[in-house]
């Protein structure tokens, strides 16, 4: 289209037309450019491999990674400990036999949501299974009974009234610090 447009212009006016193509080129070049170094500084694909679509939460390679970030910039204390918990739904399958895949969905995203809202902002959460998530979080007490009471509370409360079998380990954070 420049081409043609250009060819029409330069029967009128020669230079106009060199120059009018000249831009039009050079924005486009600069446009695409611009974009690429866009999409490359916000780093969307990695993103995007970082994210569980369904419940909007982290993949388990993610997990690992924020977890390890979490313990290297939480390590300096010495009275810290890291739990962390796996959360796996009982009964899922049947529900998801009984009540379909819709709502097997449903219920997992209620229970994201619900375990996103229960925990501390700086806490590390990822749906890694279909009925299994990995929470992590730094406590000032090597005892995460009421932590694990909020996180099961929390998927006693869903929409799907789902129970939950929750295991646990909390560890002192320093020894961690430097692996």
């Amino acid at each position: 289209t420049v081409v043609v447009l250009g060819a029409r212009l330069a029967a009128i006016d020669p230079v106009l037309a060199l120059c009018g193509v000249l831009l039009i080129a050079g924005v486009n070049v600069f446009g695409v450019f611009a974009c690429r170094t866009l999409l490359r500084s916000m780093n969307n694909e990695a993103l995007l491999e970082d994210v569980e679509p369904l419940t909007s939460l982290l993949t388990r390679d993610a997990f690992a990674e924020k977890v390890a970030t979490l313990m290297s910039s939480r390590g300096r204390g010495g009275d810290r400990y890291l739990a962390v918990a796996v959360v796996n739904l009982d009964s899922f399958s049947l529900l998801q036999d009984m009540a379909g895949v819709t709502a097997a969905n449903r219920a997992r995203v209620a229970v994201g949501q619900g375990l996103r809202e229960a925990v501390r902002r700086v806490a590390v959460l990822a749906h890694v299974e279909e009925e299994e998530f990995y929470i992590a979080d730094v406590l000032t007490s090597d005892d995460p009974s009421p932590f694990v009471e909020r996180v099961r509370a929390t998927v006693a409360s869903s929409p799907s009234r789902l129970t939950a079998s929750i295991g646990v380990v909390s560890t002192p954070l320093s020894p961690l610090a430097g692996h």
